[in-house]
């Protein structure tokens, strides 16, 4: 389950508002994923996994007072029961914690002097800091989630305040991390079409499907899946060591994808009733002008018709014969071979 699954299981959306929402909430999902990733993998990889020395500056506390905030405005949202603006506040908190780390860009001040280093290890710290209070408040949303994110991060067992809901300081400096991983796979438009189609409509609709795209779109979905988890490495300064085998398994996984759509196209063409071009009514319409041209010839050949008058309604017959093995998907009869005309 990931962020817009708590959303909309919350309550039910209207149809006037349900793709707005969906809209927005995926990418607020891809902030606060990235924005807790990022941190967690920052600090692992340039501070060992350990909460550095902190020296926060009026700016760090700026934006500390702006979670401060949302923590607030969480609280009391949940107290009136108003659980999407729960969320939203939670989007928020991590929002405001992507642009800090993003505007004072520690990969790069990592780099340079002493005091370079300090301001770097006090914003991974902050972030990591907000990390943790993120996990606390998507509790009651997501445990299993808010557990994952607590195990990576090896934090503190902490309990809400409700009369003062403060940020204070979670992750001390020396605190020793767990290992970071992304929370979330991407869900992107084309999977989540797919699977309305999948759970919409009757039982027998969604049996008859084709394996074979099945096979393709779970292979599309481990490599979408693989290839956010190398970028994500990538752009979190990780080691090559560490992002390489990850590179060579989505290298893996598109050789597959490669194979598995070579060996759906290879398939012998479905019913046409199922791959949508003619429906079952079009082909019940086919099916009865081929019996009525079928009855013409014969009365024409039984009644001792020349060959010249019949032989244009044969060729008619011909091809509305292979007009609806086109439609069917089933192969054409032989036309006219291994068989003689009775005269």
């Amino acid at each position: 389950m990931d962020v817009m699954d708590a959303l909309t299981q919350i309550s039910p959306l209207d149809a006037s508002d349900a793709d707005l929402w969906t809209s927005t909430l995926k990418d607020q999902q891809k902030k606060f994923t990235y924005a807790i990733f990022r941190a967690l993998m920052f600090a692992k990889n340039s501070f060992n996994g350990v909460i550095p020395q902190m020296a926060p500056s009026d700016a760090d506390y700026r934006v500390l007072a702006l979670c401060t905030r949302e923590y607030a405005a969480y609280v009391t949202a949940l107290e009136k029961c108003r659980l999407r603006d729960g969320i939203r506040h939670i989007l928020a908190i991590s929002r405001h914690g992507n642009q800090y780390m993003q505007a004072n860009q520690p990969w790069v001040l990592a780099k340079g002097t002493e005091e370079e280093k300090l301001r770097a290890g006090t914003v991974v710290g902050i972030c990591c800091n907000l990390a943790c209070l993120l996990a606390v408040l998507l509790q009651p949303y997501m445990p299993e989630t808010s557990a994952t994110l607590k195990k990576q991060i090896n934090a503190p067992e902490v309990v809400i305040t409700p009369s003062n809901p403060e940020i204070v300081q979670l992750l001390p400096p020396g605190h020793k991390l767990g290992n970071p991983s992304p929370l979330f796979s991407k869900i992107d438009s084309a999977r989540v079409e797919e699977l309305k189609k999948k759970f919409a409509g009757k039982q027998n609709d969604r049996n008859n499907g084709s394996g074979d795209n099945t096979d393709v779109k779970a292979v599309e979905e481990m490599v979408a899946k693989q290839a956010d988890k190398v970028r994500l490495l990538k752009s979190s300064g990780a080691d090559k060591k560490v992002w390489q085998p990850e590179v060579a398994t989505l290298l893996d996984l598109k050789k597959k994808l490669e194979a598995a759509q070579k060996a759906a196209t290879s398939k012998p063409e479905q019913k046409h009733v199922q791959n949508g071009i003619v429906d079952v009514k079009e082909i019940d319409k086919m099916t009865e002008e081929v019996n009525k041209q079928g009855l013409v010839v014969r009365k024409l050949k039984e009644g001792g018709a020349e060959k010249s008058v019949w032989q244009p309604e044969v060729e008619k017959l011909l091809a509305l014969k292979a007009q609806l093995a086109v439609a069917s998907g089933t192969p054409a009869a032989a036309s006219g071979k291994g068989k003689k005309t009775k005269k």
